[in-house]
């Protein structure tokens, strides 16, 4: 297994169904439908799934469910499905809805998810989906490496006023039914540092 770059442009797409249920013959039909890549969440996907996601020809990154903050937790499932550490490969949380939005409670818990997956030798990822009610500068002052926008009204992280920025975007309309599969649409990108996210593939 490798670490992958894609391209500016890149179409994918992250799907709880699929997560769940997706099999070679569905990931073939993605990739026939355009799609170059799978955000898969962790605890859904399993390792038989990652395999015929990644023989299909998609390159894949893991995300955790919302809510579930658990750096070490989410970098000891990655590894069960066969993600090597140390690649430059990103592990994102899906960070949205807090019970405690814009809270140092909520910093404090990212910013341990990230630091605890970055011990386990993967890039931590944050998709910063709606109500977290962080100001642009303390999303940039997180110590995540990428962040994925959503497709919801979220402000651009941004560091002592500089932006960072994204470097993948949901698209708007999400839920989608594409290849028998309710999917919301993603595309690749580099950030205001040229970084991309780093995807694992075959």
């Amino acid at each position: 297994m490798r670490v992958v770059s894609l391209p500016t442009g890149s179409a994918g797409f992250d799907s709880l169904g699929f997560s769940n249920a997706g099999t070679y013959a569905h990931a073939l039909a993605m990739r026939a439908a355009g799609k170059v890549f799978l955000v898969g969440y962790l605890g859904a996907m399993t390792g038989q799934r990652v395999s015929d996601v990644l023989s299909a020809g998609l390159a894949f990154m893991p995300v955790t469910f919302a809510g579930r903050c658990d750096g070490k937790t989410a970098a000891y499932q990655a590894k069960q499905l066969g993600l090597p550490p140390n690649l430059g490969g990103c592990l994102a949380h899906d960070a949205e809805s807090p019970q405690d939005p814009g809270s140092q409670a909520l910093i404090d818990r990212l910013a341990g998810f990230a630091d605890d997956v970055a011990v386990a030798g993967y890039l931590p990822t944050i998709y910063v989906g709606a109500g977290l009610g962080l100001s642009a500068d303390q999303l940039g002052a997180l110590p995540f490496m990428r962040y994925w926008r959503s497709c919801s009204y979220v402000p651009e992280p941004t560091l002592r006023g500089r932006p960072i920025g994204f470097c993948m975007t949901q698209l708007f309309p999400n839920d989608e039914m594409v290849a028998g599969y309710d999917i919301d649409h993603d595309v690749t990108h580099s950030d205001y540092e040229r970084r991309t996210i780093g995807f694992f593939a075959s």
